[in-house]
């Protein structure tokens, strides 16, 4: 793997170099500045696999090259780990929505750094594999739901709400670990697609699709959270509501903006979304206190519902 380290702090570079060697990874370049790391991108032949990049640097912030990282073909989809002394929500959040794949705050573990990078290769092996088909070997509906997805994605690769699965969790994980009254999640799931996928027309069920991502985002966005396609119609949302109050008056937005774009669709093919919605929040008892169950507990309630 041919990893690119941003830093302008000399030490942490050499550290991090001396340990990548150790841990057997020898293809490793670095650069101190944006600047500097944007003239190696335009002179090698052969494109980075992966980006260490920290957020604190002077002209150009890391945040700031990763966005122009995404506006490249060879790197809209390319693992970038964020390091940092930062620890706030804003940052957190703000390097995800940038495109990353995670986030490690300083001072950091070696372990943590490897484990970042094992879960980069993952992600590295996953894009060559559905790089000429990214819903290879899904259902037809599940298919025009990835590509949907997929394509929503790449039209905004500076900054979007929407963000892989893989860096949602690790999202995730992140707020737990430094901002856990953030942590709650909302589970939308569009009940009825199977039966507007029969309805449609293949063009018509594409651009519904487009349409209904386009409102999730926005809505998403508005509300200052982050999201992601979980799959079979479902979408999880990062957000700050704990109280039943607040949680009901997030899925009314919802299920405003969900209407009006329904008006659009049924003067013409009669298409109404059903929606349902389950709902975590970081009040949950100690043990259950895991991205991953709070995960699978709003996506169950949301398939109940």
């Amino acid at each position: 793997m041919k990893i690119l380290i941003v830093d302008d702090d000399p030490e942490i570079i050499e550290i991090l170099e001396a340990f990548l060697a150790h841990a057997g990874y020898q293809n490793v370049v670095s650069a101190g500045s944006g600047a500097q790391a944007l003239a190696l991108l335009d002179a090698a032949a052969v494109p980075f696999d992966c980006f260490i990049l920290d957020i604190q640097m002077p002209v150009m912030s890391g945040t700031e090259l990763l966005r122009k990282l995404r506006e490249m073909p060879d790197y809209q989809n390319a693992p970038v780990l964020k390091l940092t002394a930062m620890g706030d929500a804003r940052n957190i959040q703000g390097a995800f929505a940038a495109g990353a794949l995670d986030y490690i705050t300083k001072p950091f573990e070696f372990f943590e750094v490897e484990t970042r990078l094992h879960a980069a290769e993952t992600r590295l092996a996953s894009l060559r594999n559905l790089r000429n088909d990214p819903a290879a070997g899904l259902p037809e509906m599940e298919r025009a739901l990835v590509a949907a997805v997929e394509k929503a994605g790449r039209a905004n690769t500076g900054s979007s709400s929407l963000i892989p699965k893989d860096a949602f969790e690790n999202f995730l994980f992140q707020l737990k670990q430094n901002h856990p009254e953030r942590l709650n999640i909302l589970a939308l799931k569009v009940k009825n697609l199977p039966s507007l996928h029969m309805r449609l027309s293949a063009e018509g069920f594409r651009y519904y699709l487009s349409q209904m991502i386009r409102v999730l985002a926005k809505t998403v966005e508005q509300e200052g959270f982050l999201f992601t396609y979980h799959g079979d119609g479902a979408f999880l949302v990062q957000n700050t509501s704990s109280t039943p109050a607040q949680v009901a008056l997030l899925c009314d937005r919802f299920s405003k903006a969900m209407a009006r774009m329904d008006e659009a669709f049924i003067s013409v093919d009669y298409v109404k979304s059903r929606i349902a919605f389950g709902h975590s929040s970081h009040e949950c008892p100690p043990e259950a206190f895991q991205p991953v169950q709070m995960l699978e507990t709003a996506l169950s309630q949301a398939q109940a519902a």
